[in-house]
């Protein structure tokens, strides 16, 4: 194992054994392996439960700059620097928490425009507690939301014009395939 490497860097290795008495044999072809970028200050962050959900990235807060959202146990989001948005769930032992409502977000948000005004709105289904949420950027709960289920929802929380009536539709589907 190499260490101290540069980050973004390619290094070539050839192999060669070497016997008892100190001879070196002949040199393999050479290979190459990279190292990765470097990571970014406050970064990466454990979540709760192991997790093959894809974050969502965009403006949250109106504050110009993204956040990163992601479902867990909770629903999380952290600036970009990994400092939470908001103290959701009010406990210092928790980080990134954007509120404590919802159980088991293991489908990938949706960041849309919901309300009309600056920031992105989170729309993200609940897998235990069957409910679909809308968060404004703040965590708070928006007016109508969360929405029950049927059945339990795995997948991710699609936003668009689906009815056409120029105001934004949030969608999922339930393990029933129902919508």
């Amino acid at each position: 194992t190499d260490v101290g490497l540069a980050p973004s860097t390619r290094y070539y290795y050839m192999i060669a054994s070497v016997d008892q008495s100190g001879n070196e044999g002949p040199r393999s072809a050479a290979a190459f392996a990279s190292t990765n970028p470097p990571q970014l200050s406050g970064w990466p962050l454990e979540l709760v439960d192991p997790s093959a959900n894809s974050p969502a990235v965009g403006d949250i807060d109106a504050y110009g700059a993204n956040e990163v959202v992601v479902g867990n146990d909770r629903l999380y989001a952290w600036r970009s620097d990994g400092n939470e948005v908001v103290d959701g769930d009010q406990q210092a032992v928790t980080w990134g928490v954007i509120s404590p409502q919802g159980d088991d977000f293991i489908g990938p948000a949706a960041l849309a425009d919901l309300d009309g005004t600056p920031g992105f709105e989170i729309a993200a289904a609940a897998y235990t507690s069957k409910q679909v949420f809308c968060f404004d950027g703040d965590g708070t709960v928006m007016p109508g939301w969360p929405r029950p289920t049927v059945d339990v929802v795995r997948a991710g929380v699609v936003v668009g014009d689906i009815d056409g009536d120029d105001e934004p539709d949030a969608r999922c589907c339930n393990m029933d395939g129902e919508t």
